[in-house]
């Protein structure tokens, strides 16, 4: 499991969902959305990302199931194939529930480690004030002056939004 129920620091309030993750060797029997769902309970809304067109599925192999139960609880549950094992290092906010064939790396107690900010290298900064200079002094009058406003918006999310 990862996410604020594993998280030492976080607090603790009625919205907090179950972020659970499955290593198995084959992610396509977890497709079967009859199978799955059967275990948990009577559903409000399903949403499988991978499933969608938008937004764009992350198409890294995994599949999930985004629940919102009757009785209040959510669960998100994602299916990974257990050759990347490996990824669970980089999420320091994993606790291990169960792992019934003894593969699972030993990983560190739960903490936010992951997920706070660093400081960034001299050539990331860098680049990162190129692409918002250029973006600003180029891209964005440009659209603005052709008032091609979903391009705009675009400019001002990915460029001088995206981390």
């Amino acid at each position: 499991m990862n996410g604020s129920r594993v998280n030492p620091n976080a607090t603790k309030d009625i919205f907090q969902d179950y972020d659970i993750v499955n290593l198995v060797t084959d992610v396509e029997p977890f497709k079967d959305e009859n199978y799955i769902l059967s275990h948990f309970g009577e559903t409000i809304i399903i949403q499988k990302p991978e499933d969608n067109i938008y937004p764009p599925p992350v198409g890294d192999g995994r599949y999930n199931y985004l629940m919102q139960l009757v009785d209040g609880n959510r669960i998100d549950l994602s299916f990974f194939n257990i050759n990347r094992i490996d990824e669970l290092r980089k999420d320091s906010l994993t606790e291990v529930l169960l792992d019934k064939d003894h593969i699972i790396p030993n990983l560190l107690d739960p903490s936010e480690s992951s997920y706070l900010i660093k400081q960034p290298t001299e050539k990331l900064f860098n680049d990162c004030c190129d692409e918002f200079i250029f973006g600003l002094g180029s891209h964005i009058p440009k659209t603005i002056w052709r008032k091609e406003l979903p391009l705009l918006k675009t400019y001002i999310d990915v460029v001088l939004r995206k981390p």
